[in-house]
């Protein structure tokens, strides 16, 4: 048996994927509105980077966090779609022929006010004849999604833009609903969700009505709140949901071309962030995250008991076994010499399984030296024979590397 000491890390819970899929990258552009208005030079530095990068990064899609433009002058939207360059081969554009998803955001400055001047230079007919465009409210792309694969795993990218209202939020929960969407991750795009740590009116309306109607979404991103140089991004990890915030206009008055990099690797199981100018040639440490993938919940099954001899002494030994161990991806099995040890065993496992009485909450046995998901077709607890056993036990998971907690259904001890 052992102790648990509590380690605790900024998170966002990601899907199960195959450990053999390849790295791929998110780059979300953060509120872009004073750029593309009066600071272009880093406005077009964004896209040009991630153009550069594509391959290099194996970057697959680009979304925009709201506010594209100021004012919402034809201008400032010539200037986001052209980045006023030959050819019309900046700004969205450059990423609209580059290959990669694309999916701007309208926010609550000129995007929001004006949707029929959104929808002339963003709406449906800018991404005609893009498979991966999937759905919009009405003939808007004030609300809609794209989809695509990488890997073993299916995606589906909502934005839902500035304050949906009502209608389009039912449009949204239907469309996720689908039969063909069901078995897709969905991160929604929303451009008011989340400030420092608190939801935004906008995100409360989003959190009822469409993030806890859905349970396949598993990361919100936004942008919108601003507070100065105090904090540029934020992190909330609420019911299981991931939320989060980046909006770095108040740097230099602009945004200094800053960008969130989201690195998903499979297999280590993990999403590393990264805030980065491509202008500036700099990161923001503070927009760094080590964040972790979503843990499946175990599904307990007891199996039965049988009496045994253990160093002359008589004991009913109580069989467990998890019924969806199969889900569990080998990585969370593998030894960690860097993290603490169990007793003397410094090569404990990364995921450790514990059992616990349902009754009391307290602490029964553990494993700390599984080394696949499949030993965990042999758990157990042992209580001296003749003694009463607890009435009911759970198991928890704990991925120790990323402090993540997964819960099972308890079962009763016959």
């Amino acid at each position: 048996m052992y102790k648990l000491s509590l380690v605790v890390i900024l998170m966002v819970a990601f899907p199960i994927a195959m450990a053999t899929d390849e790295n791929f990258s998110i780059v979300l552009f953060p509120d872009t509105q004073n750029m593309v208005s009066s600071h272009q030079d880093m406005w077009r530095s964004m896209p040009k980077w991630v153009v550069d990068n594509q391959a290099k990064s194996n970057i697959k899609a680009v979304i925009g966090l709201g506010d594209v433009t100021n004012g919402g002058s034809d201008l400032e939207y010539i200037e986001a779609v052209t980045g006023n360059m030959p050819n019309n081969r900046g700004g969205w554009n450059l990423l609209k022929s580059s290959g990669l998803i694309y999916m701007p955001t309208r926010g609550n400055n000129g995007d929001y006010f004006n949707e029929t001047r959104w929808n002339q230079y963003f709406g449906p007919k800018y991404f005609a004849g893009k498979p991966w465009f999937s759905g919009c409210y009405g003939n808007s792309t004030s609300c809609y999604y794209v989809k695509f694969a990488e890997g073993s795993q299916k995606y589906l990218v909502l934005a839902v833009g500035y304050a949906p209202t009502k209608q389009q939020i039912d449009w949204a929960n239907k469309s996720l609903n689908l039969k063909e969407n069901r078995d897709s991750k969905v991160i929604v795009v929303a451009h008011s969700y989340l400030g420092l740590k608190e939801l935004t009116p906008e995100g409360e309306t989003l959190l009822k009505g469409l993030i806890k109607q859905n349970k396949n979404i598993f990361l919100v991103v936004c942008g919108h709140m601003h507070y100065g140089e105090t904090s540029y991004t934020s992190y909330v990890l609420r019911d299981g949901v991931n939320e989060l915030r980046a909006n770095y206009q108040d740097m230099n008055n602009a945004g200094d071309g800053y960008m969130m990099i989201l690195t998903f690797q499979p297999s280590k199981g993990i999403i590393q962030t990264k805030a980065y100018s491509a202008y500036k040639k700099r990161t923001d440490p503070h927009g760094s995250y080590i964040m972790c993938m979503r843990l499946p919940t175990p599904r307990l099954v007891y199996d039965g008991k049988e009496d045994r001899t253990t160093r002359g002494t008589a004991y009913t030994y109580y069989s467990l076994s998890v019924a969806n161990r199969n889900d569990y991806p080998a990585y969370l099995f593998t030894s960690a010499p860097d993290l603490a040890p169990c007793g003397l065993n410094k090569n404990a496992s990364r995921t450790w399984v514990n059992i616990y009485d349902n009754q009391t909450g307290g602490y029964i046995y553990g494993f700390c030296a599984l080394s696949k998901p499949s030993d965990m077709q042999s758990l157990w607890f042992a209580v001296a024979k003749g003694k009463t056993p607890p009435k009911s036990v759970y198991i928890t998971l704990y991925d120790r590397t990323c402090g993540i907690n997964s819960t099972s259904n308890p079962v009763n001890i016959k």
